[in-house]
């Protein structure tokens, strides 16, 4: 599943955020983290969530047993963060009601 949100109505590549709940192949390879952080999925199941910045953008990510869930922009790590906080528990519990 790929989800592209367009932030105050903006449709440049500054303004995007995509979302993206895939298929686990493998471990992800070690980030390089900015920050950790808990948040529950709205199925009240906490997972963990790391943040980093990779190839220029900011990349929050869960790994689940058979998913990896990411949010991706180019906001900043902060407010990459705080969306991630917005809509990862809806993608989360999502990827673990799916089975």
């Amino acid at each position: 599943m790929h989800v592209i949100f367009a932030k105050d109505d903006d449709p440049s590549p500054a303004g995007v955020v995509s979302a993206v709940v895939m298929p686990k192949r493998g471990h992800l390879p070690p980030a390089r983290l900015v920050v950790a952080d808990h948040l529950r999925s709205d199925a009240g199941a906490p997972v963990a969530v790391t943040a980093s910045r990779e190839l220029g953008l900011d990349v929050a990510s869960v790994e689940l047993d058979r998913v990896v869930v990411f949010v991706v922009s180019s906001r900043g790590a902060r407010e990459n963060l705080e969306l991630s906080r917005a809509i990862l528990p809806g993608l989360v519990t999502a990827a673990l009601t799916r089975g």
